[in-house]
């Protein structure tokens, strides 16, 4: 007999894919004002690079830090936390539009949240959807996606720099709030599961050979796709 999954999993997976959409619509924003971006910041091509990449940079130092801190206090906790400093630098970033080192900056922990979520996505979608999880991940790749699209296409139709960096932030921030209402770490009755060994597990990793092919091929294809 197949499990009965609680009803309130689709609270969880909208509220999430908001999250995800919005990280991505931020970012991938930038791209899209490229033309009124990179002359206002007098930057090269090289310079507006980093500053489009510099939110997965912000997952290289954080991912692990987070997943492992996610495992010991809840996901919501962590992911609260960190989108509450990827709204701070939503909100930073509408107003340092005369320096580059602050956009930068503003970047650095636009990343925050979502490198929170993603470390923690199999835990939060894994409890709630079981059995569907790969159906529940799909909306979620599905969300980034989307954002990517609606970035390139809106983020020019608000007529300044200022104001669609603002309204990004704005929903970010109502996104933010509805987290914080919406998630639950676990369903009704049941507790936090116990932390797991994770520097045991990364040792176990390190010397995995198909680990490393897999991460590589992996890196390559975000790589080309990016």
């Amino acid at each position: 007999m197949e499990e009965k999954l609680p009803s309130w999993r689709w609270a969880i997976v909208s509220v999430v894919c908001l999250l995800c959409f919005m990280a991505n619509y931020m970012q991938y924003q930038v791209s899209a004002l490229a033309v009124e971006v990179m002359p206002m910041l007098n930057i090269d091509t090289v310079g507006f690079s980093m500053l489009f990449l510099v939110p997965m940079l912000t997952a290289v130092f954080f991912s692990i830090p987070l997943g492992a801190l996610g495992d010991r206090i809840g996901s919501k906790k962590v992911v609260t936390v960190c989108t509450a400093i990827s709204v701070a630098g939503g909100f930073l970033r509408c107003f340092t539009l005369d320096s580059f080192t602050m956009q930068m900056t503003s970047m650095f922990l636009i990343g925050m949240g979502i490198s929170a979520l993603n470390a923690n996505l199999i835990k939060v979608l894994g409890t709630w959807f079981r059995e569907q999880t790969g159906f529940a991940m799909g909306l979620f790749y599905a969300a980034s996606c989307v954002a990517i699209v609606v970035a390139q296409i809106c983020a020019g139709l608000f007529g300044s720099v200022f104001n669609s960096y603002m309204v990004a932030a704005v929903v970010m921030t109502i996104s933010w709030v509805l987290w914080i209402v919406l998630d639950r770490d676990v369903p009704e009755g049941q507790s936090l599961p116990e932390p797991e060994p994770v520097l045991d597990y990364i040792k176990v990793a390190i010397k995995s050979p198909g680990v490393w092919l897999i991460s590589i091929g992996v890196g390559f294809g975000l790589a080309s796709t990016t």
